[in-house]
């Protein structure tokens, strides 16, 4: 029972191994790397300590197939063409406006990623399904999507860039009051507010409400 996993640098970033069922025991596939990149391979095996071949080989990468081959992304809609590798990878650059938030939207129940930074040191934004709603992204910045089609068919899905409102995300958390807060109908996930706790020392905060959500605090 191998592991495989493919570093850009030591201790650096790496794609981790596919377990399959059929075929290889594992195998990792990473398209459009630029020439003369250098990379890591790790084996391991927890259950022998057999020797055993393994190989490398070169195809040609397609549009979309890795971070480094993605398409860019339009304002307004986008098609995801069939593929047989089981992603397709876009890119998109945010505007110079500071505080706006990347929205994707699509009919089609398919896994989307967003990701900043570049393809050797990936950020996770964010993931789901349908609707997503990426904030904490600056100006300028570049941006990563990866559709993960669950029936590698064609689809179609829009792309929008809004402003960021407040309780769109950490940093632009609403002020909470004590006592009755109301929150407004939301198209996000989640709704950020900010407390200051009062100048006396050993009290506790108590939130609460009668409808059916679920409250974090950091």
């Amino acid at each position: 029972d191998t592991y495989l996993e493919v570093y850009y640098s030591c201790g650096g970033a790496f794609f981790p191994n596919d377990d399959f069922e059929e075929g290889p025991q594992s195998q990792v596939t990473m398209g459009g790397l630029p020439a003369r990149t250098e990379l890591f391979i790790k084996w391991r095996d927890d259950f022998s300590s057999e020797g055993f071949d393994w190989e490398i080989s070169l195809e040609p990468a397609e549009p979309g197939e890795g971070c480094w081959m993605a398409e860019a992304a339009v304002l307004g809609e986008n098609s995801t063409p069939a593929t047989d590798w089981g992603e397709f990878w876009y890119t998109f650059t945010m505007p110079s406006e500071a505080n706006k938030k990347v929205v994707i939207e699509t009919s089609k129940a398919n896994l989307g990623i967003v990701y900043s930074g570049s393809c050797t040191n990936l950020s996770f934004i964010t993931s789901g399904y349908l609707d997503i709603i990426a904030t904490s992204l600056s100006a300028d910045e570049q941006v990563f999507i990866k559709w993960v089609p669950f029936d590698q068919e064609q689809f179609s899905w829009n792309l929008s860039i809004d402003d960021i409102l407040p309780g769109d995300d950490c940093e632009n958390a609403a002020g909470a009051n004590l006592g009755n807060n109301d929150l407004p109908a939301t198209e996000q996930a989640e709704y950020w507010y900010t407390f200051t706790m009062p100048t006396e020392s050993n009290k506790k905060l108590v939130v609460s409400s009668d409808a059916n959500h679920f409250a974090e605090f950091f």
